[in-house]
């Protein structure tokens, strides 16, 4: 339930890496995703580290959110 409000209110970008991240990143480390390739990008460590693609909640959130994908395909009225 978590995971689908924060995705629906726009607040999470619901990413799974492929790898444990807690072992190649730190706190206070930046980072930076890049979503069209599904990447992770350590600048910090100057790494790179593969996500998982989104899938079905990909729309929504390129969207910012449910109302606004939904708007955006004249779901809901504005």
């Amino acid at each position: 339930l978590h995971r689908s409000n924060a995705v629906d209110g726009g607040f999470l970008i619901p990413y799974e890496a492929e790898e444990d991240l807690s072992l190649v990143t730190a706190t206070g480390d930046t980072v930076e995703i890049d979503i069209k390739d599904n990447i992770l990008h350590n600048l910090t460590r100057n790494t790179r580290h593969k996500l998982r693609p989104l899938g079905d909640v990909g729309p929504i959130v390129e969207a910012g959110g449910l109302f606004a994908y939904a708007r955006k395909n004249a779901m809901i009225t504005p």
